[in-house]
């Protein structure tokens, strides 16, 4: 599993156009290598976690046992603790595949915004 980057800055608390980063350090050197002074807001990135409802899906199958062979069907149940190790296995094979066929979501939400103040980096003579 490849390890996500997980902060930003902006200028601009409603606009987060920069790169990501893996700490709050890089970031300001970041900001700095851009002649950026002043204030400048961090924040962690929060990446879209996709997940599959186990519950969900075999409720849908349930559905179709019935809808296709009708009340012999009602009593097919399924315990807690069962739905919970599909759950486990589903989400482990929904990731491994997501990173073998590089479709990992790359878009995030900003989070734990905090103001910093940071100086321009100053320029080698």
């Amino acid at each position: 599993m490849k390890s996500k980057k997980q902060y930003t800055w902006t200028q601009n608390k409603n606009y987060w156009t920069n790169d990501v980063f893996n700490s709050i350090e890089e970031c300001i050197e970041d900001a700095k290598t851009q002649n950026y002074s002043g204030y400048i807001f961090i924040g962690r990135v929060h990446y879209f976690e996709p997940k599959i409802d186990a519950i969900n899906l075999l409720f849908e199958l349930q559905e179709e046992a019935c809808w296709e062979y009708g009340n012999v069907a009602e009593n097919w149940e399924f315990s807690r603790e069962t739905v919970e190790i599909l759950s486990e296995r589903l989400n482990k094979c929904l990731k491994n595949w997501l990173e073998e066929t590089n479709q990992e979501p790359d878009f995030y939400e900003v989070c734990d915004i905090e103001l910093t103040h940071i100086e321009a980096k100053e320029e080698v003579k």
